[in-house]
């Protein structure tokens, strides 16, 4: 069976899977994500920004990869497509009806279901139904290829989910009455060729060379009955870095549509607070690991050293490479960050901004020097929701500010976080 793979280009810091950046996001970012722009749905009709988003991403990616093996017949292009959605930590597909008219799938086990179920418990029955919004809109692209129809020319309805109570996610698509303005994703976008190589950092005893071959070798497997990936107390996945991207900047861009100035910042906190929860669990989970506690904690002698790894660790994540250039402990840390994902996507689809557009990262950031600081990771504690809170409405805790970004024609983003 020909399989869709992909490869960590040390040289940019991304994940490159047929010229799609792959990032490594948790069930919390996605879950959350979904939360927050479900809560300013009275402004903007989420649901198909976010379905199209991934339309146009699996449409972009596949097309590539079917161009590359133009021999496979229809049976093997949806055994391709089910192999990289379990691949990618996505869950299991069943393609139990498939023609021109209409294609039925089953998804036992679904990321972006499960992942709400785990976040937030059962969805309320008026809810949208469902959670997998990036699962509909990555079998619309597929349907549009296997039928050789322009981007745009099939829609996905969930039809159950797992996070409504349902015992399995299903889905089906249809034909739209009439094809969809999409455009094709930049892939890896906006790339800055000058990219920062890793090297160890003078100040520290952090090992950042060691700890990026440690982590983008380490297998990462789905479970073969799920397709789904449970690491460092989070399911797991390789996720496009084009999808929430693109629904983060759509979304931004809507709310200042319909409400202005106040809209915008409505987004903007929604889109920080995104990234705060997802670098929270993501990166406690990892700290307060197996395998964190095996490979890195021997070697850290002081907080300042936690945080040091824990940046080392967001550079094998494909979320682009990391550099600490101002640590004060307990109150300062700037970082500057070369290929950040979301850069590449902004300046290639949208060119300059006025605005900051470094949503995730701002929140991550923050979240690091929170969770080393503020909430004393190194006495491992268990990595709950309370937990969340108990630093996220401290008094102490940190929040980020974007000081440089290459939509603002620089060379390089840079994060600035300080006590908020």
């Amino acid at each position: 069976m020909k399989t869709l793979r992909g490869y960590f280009d040390y040289e940019k810091g991304l994940y490159n899977a047929c010229d799609e950046p792959l990032v490594f996001h948790c069930h919390h970012y996605a879950s959350f994500l979904l939360f927050s722009l479900e809560s300013a749905r009275e402004y903007v009709d989420i649901y198909p920004l976010m379905h199209d988003a991934a339309q146009e991403i699996s449409y972009t990616q596949f097309s590539k990869f079917f161009t590359k093996n133009p021999d496979l017949t229809l049976e093997e292009k949806l055994e391709a497509i089910a192999d990289y959605h379990a691949f990618s930590g996505y869950g299991k597909l069943e393609f139990e009806k498939v023609t021109i008219d209409e294609i039925l799938v089953k998804s036992p086990h679904n990321f972006f279901s499960v992942g709400w179920l785990e976040k937030f418990g059962t969805k309320r029955p008026d809810d949208y139904p469902g959670a997998s919004l990036m699962t509909t809109g990555f079998l619309s692209g597929i349907a549009d290829l296997i039928f050789e129809k322009p981007l745009g020319s099939y829609q996905t309805e969930q039809l159950t989910c797992l996070s409504k109570g349902d015992d399995i996610s299903s889905f089906k698509i249809t034909p739209r009455a009439i094809r969809a303005n999409l455009e094709l994703t930049p892939s890896m976008g906006d790339i800055a060729e000058d990219g920062l190589k890793v090297i160890n950092h003078p100040d520290s005893n952090v090992n950042y060379e060691g700890i990026l071959k440690a982590f983008t070798e380490m297998p990462f497997d789905s479970e073969a009955d799920t397709g789904l990936k449970n690491a460092f107390g989070v399911v797991l996945s390789r996720i496009y870095g084009n999808y929430f991207s693109a629904v983060s900047y759509r979304f931004l861009y809507e709310m200042e549509k319909v409400a202005g100035e106040e809209g915008v910042k409505i987004a903007e906190e929604l889109l920080i607070e995104a990234g705060h929860v997802c670098s929270s669990f993501t990166l406690g989970g990892i700290m307060t690991s197996p395998e964190w506690y095996a490979m890195i904690k021997p070697t850290l002698e002081t907080q300042k050293d936690w945080v040091h790894a824990s940046v080392a660790c967001l550079n094998a994540l494909g979320f682009g490479y990391h550099e600490i250039t101002e640590f004060i402990p307990n109150e300062k840390l700037v970082v500057r960050i070369h290929n950040a994902y979301e850069s590449n996507y902004f300046v290639a689809r949208y060119g300059q901004s006025e605005r900051p557009i470094f949503f995730l990262q701002i929140g991550g950031l923050a979240a690091l020097m929170n969770l080393v600081y503020v909430g004393k990771i190194e006495e491992k504690p268990s990595i709950t929701a309370e937990f969340y809170d108990s630093f996220y409405k401290s008094k102490e805790r940190f929040k980020g500010v974007q000081t440089k970004s290459r939509a603002h024609q620089d060379a390089f983003d840079e994060i600035m976080v300080v006590k908020a």
